[in-house]
């Protein structure tokens, strides 16, 4: 089995039954599928939502070129992945510098910035390739 490249989320509703409340879940596939334009199938990266944009911003991870699993440093945006007969990966270009290609690190929103820390870089396997820098984008 190779890398996935699909898109799923999570639809939570509520249901009453005699009076109390019970949250409901369900998977399901983003319509249509994402177009990857670009987006390669990765595992590793972050990710963070933003509500107020209905955006999913993706960094870094690991994706395989045919020659290996190589450390990545884009950042992508899927918006609307629900509503759109258009669904796609964009990929942002930051004007700034931007961090160095990795995975596994710690990504989350703090208002409108996101930030990133840490992960695993290129440094070979073990503590070599830990990374201890932190990064924000707005």
């Amino acid at each position: 089995a190779g890398l996935l490249s699909d898109c799923w989320f999570i639809e939570a509703s509520a249901a009453t039954d005699r009076g109390i409340v019970n949250a409901e879940y369900e998977w399901q596939h983003c319509t249509p599928p994402a177009v990857r334009s670009g987006f390669t199938a990765r595992y590793g990266h972050g990710a963070v939502f933003f509500s107020s944009q209905e955006a999913l911003y993706t960094f870094g991870g690991f994706a395989d070129t045919g020659l290996g699993a190589v450390a990545m440093h884009d950042m992508w945006m899927l918006a609307s992945y629900h509503l759109s007969d258009n669904t796609a990966w964009t990929e942002i270009m930051p004007e700034s510098e931007k961090p160095t290609a990795r995975g596994y690190q710690a990504m989350w929103l703090s208002g409108f910035k996101m930030f990133i820390h840490g992960g695993e870089g290129f440094g070979g396997q073990g503590i070599a390739s830990v990374l201890s820098d932190t990064w924000s984008f707005n």
